[in-house]
């Protein structure tokens, strides 16, 4: 098993710096320096770093059940990012949307156990729990579709600055990976360690400078990857309230919903179209003197702190809810300070 998770580390780390070194030689898969909304480097550089972590981690998953579904079922996510990575440019929101959709459905057809959970109650919500169950398969099947999109979509947002997308999926891999454990799912644990280890052997190209970018491929990749092991870990686990990844995954979700709030309900723009006001924007341009690397940092604490709390309660829904309005209320207090210049920025040394 070992030398398996090893094997997976070096293949995704050689992948790396091979797509660092044809890249540049052949001149593909290059992002350019451009003054775009959501552009922050300042040395043209590769984004491809998916097709590694792709690479090493089907070392395993090619050869397991659930690993080869959720490959199967990734194939459209794969399809529109190594295009948008390509050819660096974003294809309409509608195609995406329905590739992402895609994978989502052939997931749940791959993985029908995914719904065997809703003849229990799963929202812990009297009305909804008391619906016929062709009721609640439909909502169940209809909140899957989004909840998978949205995941897939949210990493992606999220990927600006050197190892924040990765680091941030590192760091949910390991609480799933500690949760799979805690119950005894060593098959589904087996999965999110070949993933996170393929990850890592990105992300070490990737922070605290990057040579490689993860790519909108890497990020529908992990993105999709997350969302769907949430799933199965929450059907499988009936242990583990359905609640859970919904914090382990907090920031890159609340990002998302907050996001199309801001920009659809306050700024009366199309959600879809791309600025330079996510948190993490604001925090390396106004508190951190643009620091890629500070950035990540400020990001991932939170991240770690709401899975060590969603760890310790993984089975009580109510303080898992506490939790996710907590971080959403200190999220709206930090977002509208940093917007009103409140926080001093760092003096860089």
């Amino acid at each position: 098993m070992w030398y398996k998770i090893l094997f997976a580390f070096l293949i995704s780390f050689v992948v790396q710096y091979l797509m660092i070194w044809s890249c540049h030689r052949y001149g593909i898969f290059i992002d350019k320096v451009k003054k775009l909304p959501q552009k922050f480097h300042k040395v043209s550089t590769p984004r491809c770093g998916g097709i590694g972590i792709l690479l090493g981690s089907c070392t395993f998953l090619l050869f397991d059940k659930i690993g080869l579904f959720l490959i199967l079922a990734s194939i459209p996510v794969l399809i529109v990012g190594i295009l948008e990575d390509f050819t660096r440019k974003i294809l309409h929101y509608n195609l995406r949307l329905l590739l992402i959709s895609t994978s989502s459905v052939l997931f749940i057809l791959l993985f029908p156990e995914v719904l065997t959970r809703i003849h229990i109650p799963i929202t812990n919500i009297p009305i909804i729990d008391s619906f016929p169950v062709k009721i609640i398969s439909a909502i169940a099947i209809l909140f899957m579709i989004i909840a998978i999109t949205g995941v897939t979509n949210a990493i992606n947002i999220i990927d600006g600055f050197n190892g924040l997308a990765s680091g941030t999926s590192l760091i949910a891999f390991m609480f799933l990976g500690f949760m799979a454990y805690i119950v005894g799912d060593i098959e589904l644990l087996k999965i999110i360690v070949f993933l996170g280890t393929a990850t890592l052997g990105f992300f070490l190209w990737n922070f605290p400078r990057a040579k490689i970018f993860l790519g909108d491929g890497g990020a529908y990749l992990l993105g999709f990857t997350l969302a769907t092991i949430s799933l199965l870990l929450v059907c499988r686990n009936t242990a583990v309230s359905i609640w859970y990844p919904l914090i382990i995954l907090g920031y890159p979700v609340w990002e998302v919903l907050f996001s199309i709030y801001r920009k659809a309900l306050v700024r009366k723009k199309s959600p879809m179209q791309p600025d330079r006001v996510h948190l993490h924007m604001l925090i390396y341009s106004r508190i951190t003197n643009k620091s890629h690397t500070k950035t990540s940092l400020y990001l991932w604490l939170p991240s770690i702190l709401m899975g060590g709390l969603a760890l310790k309660w993984y089975d009580l829904a109510l303080v898992l809810v506490g939790i996710f309005v907590l971080y959403i209320i200190s999220y709206a207090y930090f977002y509208n300070n940093i917007v009103k210049f409140k926080f001093k920025k760092q003096k860089s040394r």
